[in-house]
């Protein structure tokens, strides 16, 4: 397909994101997407094939950065109402040894 070479390319990125600590933006996509947008444009190659269903798939797998926002998103929420039912419930349990517990020195 015409677009796998982009697809490819985004696919190698976050897994490189993954394996480090450089963090992927969706800029860095976009900056991916223009250079093969006029590589493909300066040599006359086309977009799409003759498949419409496949060119749908093919967008839509290139359009992983929302995906990535989305995640990024849910893990931030999850964390932060994990961190607040902990505390809470560590407050409410007052457990011998926690540090909120009534006969705890600080």
């Amino acid at each position: 397909h015409p677009l796998f070479p982009l697809l490819a390319l985004l696919f190698e990125k976050c897994e490189q994101s993954t394996q480090g600590s450089d963090c992927v933006t969706s800029a860095s996509f976009d900056v991916d997407i223009e250079n093969f947008v006029r590589s493909q444009e300066k040599e006359g190659k086309a977009f799409f094939s003759e498949d419409p269903d496949l060119d749908n798939l093919m967008v839509k797998a290139i359009q992983l950065e929302k995906v990535s926002d989305l995640c990024k998103d849910f893990c931030s929420r999850y964390i932060s109402c994990l961190k607040t039912k902990m505390n809470s419930e560590t407050l409410l349990s007052g457990e011998p040894g926690s540090p909120y517990s009534p006969g705890h020195d600080q």
